[in-house]
């Protein structure tokens, strides 16, 4: 997931972990990408993260997410490390 900041400190992609228990248990979240840097503009700040999109580019290979920067006028591709 991410959220959509014009705020550069609080502007990162998440993950959470899903509980056994959907209803009753806790998800865990753990920030897996920041420091995106909004680009200002004439009408003030942007705003980044983009909508992260998982990509395969291999059918053997681990899903990989390439993220659109928006308001950081870039693109990212997070890959697995491990």
């Amino acid at each position: 997931m991410n959220n959509h900041e014009s705020n550069d400190s609080q502007a990162a992609i998440f993950l959470f972990e899903t509980p056994a228990d959907l209803f009753e248990g806790v998800y865990s979240k753990k920030v897996i990408a920041n420091g995106f840097t909004n680009v200002q503009t004439l009408f003030g700040g942007n705003m980044a993260p983009g909508f992260p999109n998982p990509i395969r580019p291999h059918t053997s290979s681990p899903y990989h997410v390439l993220v659109a920067g928006d308001g950081d006028y870039s693109a990212h591709l997070m890959r697995p490390d491990g």
